[in-house]
């Protein structure tokens, strides 16, 4: 009978191993990801595996003593792995949902993208990138087209002669041979979704 951690390992794996299958799959993880930035992305894979929906966790004594907040008996934490001592462990996260307020409780500071910050940002991908526009869902668009467009001017190379000869030679267009044409993976890297704006 496997143990909790391998049960979890096995969890992360799957999981891991799901998020590319599909892109609804992947921009369902990217929400939960754009929740929890701090987090590395073994513990976000880890926190979207169990609780999609977590938007701020902690363990639990930063919710008691930092916060003044207390986690509610009964709430299942989250459990991550931690390998920081060569072989993988468990400890737990709780989120924001999981925790009930005191007298001078704190409510943690959630992040979001408000009409406040559009003109930096775009001002910035700007002066980074030299992509300009009206949106910065476009420009983000942009730059990463560009970003994708440099990377497989440097990179192209090697990454035909790893894919000759793999299945991965004929994945995208039936009988095309993708490293033979770029536009295609530039196309697909360039796809428009419906960026909140």
């Amino acid at each position: 009978m496997p143990s909790k951690t391998e049960e979890y390992l096995a969890l992360a794996q799957r999981t891991a191993n799901g998020l590319t299958r599909y892109w609804e799959s992947w921009t369902d993880y990217l929400t939960t990801a754009s929740r929890l930035y701090k987090y590395p992305f073994a513990d976000q894979l880890m926190i979207y595996a169990q609780r999609p929906d977590a938007t701020a966790c902690a363990d639990f004594d930063i919710w008691n003593n930092r916060m003044n907040r207390y986690v509610r008996r009964g709430a299942k934490g989250i459990a991550l792995l931690d390998e920081s001592s060569g072989f993988p462990r468990l400890h737990y996260v709780f989120d924001v949902s999981d925790t009930g307020v005191r007298r001078n409780s704190r409510d943690p500071e959630v992040w979001q993208f408000n009409d406040d910050l559009k003109q930096a940002a775009s001002e910035m991908l700007n002066k980074t990138y030299g992509i300009s526009g009206e949106r910065v869902s476009q420009q983000l668009a942009d730059v990463t087209g560009k970003l994708v467009a440099d990377y497989w001017d440097n990179n192209g190379g090697d990454i035909r002669a790893i894919v000759d000869g793999s299945l991965l030679k004929h994945t995208i267009h039936g009988d095309a041979n993708i490293t033979d044409d770029v536009s295609s993976i530039r196309n697909l890297m360039n796809m428009n979704y419906d960026i909140k704006r």
